[in-house]
């Protein structure tokens, strides 16, 4: 069974707490964080691929907390990464499609410890962030969802050659058709000798003007 640790909501490009956990200690795993998403218009991570990040001081670069939709909502999966070592995690929002990468405008600090308890509070911005979340979504999409456009697209434009040889096929066959249509009227028109059109005599033309087959 999921175990939801606390519930965030999201608000243009800020994210806030929405309740009160004390679930989650050093050395957890697979913890989840309700997300309530911006239902307006106006919501910046609106048709994109949007992506937890949690970082601590203690880490190198930010741990990729994927978002799972489930029957009754969006959550935030925390693998074990995120508990490794006690003390601030912090946790931000990125959005990416094939034209920009939208980041969340602050963090949310989460407190694990061994006491069995997450304390949070939002702090302020902070550039460097940015940039730690910027570089590993740019890091995700290139190994993950830029193969497979590009595979997509090979398979695209395999697709597109072999309708184009196929379209060529057909005119070439309709071609050969139509060589051996002209032919075979050819052989008609010559087999008596001439047009019989030509050299029917008015003795020919019965009462109904008809030519002799």
């Amino acid at each position: 069974m999921d175990i939801v640790v606390t519930q965030i909501k999201q608000i243009g490009r800020e994210i806030m707490l929405d309740g009160n956990s004390l679930v989650g200690y050093q050395h957890s795993a697979n913890l989840f964080i309700k997300l309530i998403k911006d239902a307006s218009e106006s919501n910046p991570f609106k048709g994109m691929v949007v992506s937890g990040y949690c970082t601590s001081w203690k880490s190198d670069m930010p741990i990729v907390c994927p978002l799972q939709e489930k029957d009754d909502g969006t959550y935030i999966l925390l693998p074990d990464g995120v508990f490794e070592n006690e003390g601030d995690v912090y946790l931000s929002l990125a959005a990416i499609d094939e034209n920009k990468i939208v980041i969340t405008s602050n963090i949310l600090a989460l407190q694990v410890d061994t006491s069995n308890s997450i304390k949070a509070a939002v702090s302020p911005p902070e550039e460097y962030w940015q940039r730690e979340v910027l570089s590993a979504m740019k890091s995700w999409y290139t190994s993950t969802v830029d193969p497979y456009f590009e595979k997509s697209k090979e398979k695209l434009d395999d697709l597109i050659d072999q309708t184009n040889e196929s379209q060529k096929d057909v005119k070439n066959a309709v071609a050969q058709c139509y060589d051996a249509i002209s032919a075979l009227q050819l052989e008609t028109f010559d087999m008596d000798g001439g047009d019989p059109f030509t050299q029917a005599s008015e003795e020919d033309i019965d009462v109904n003007g008809g030519y002799p087959i």
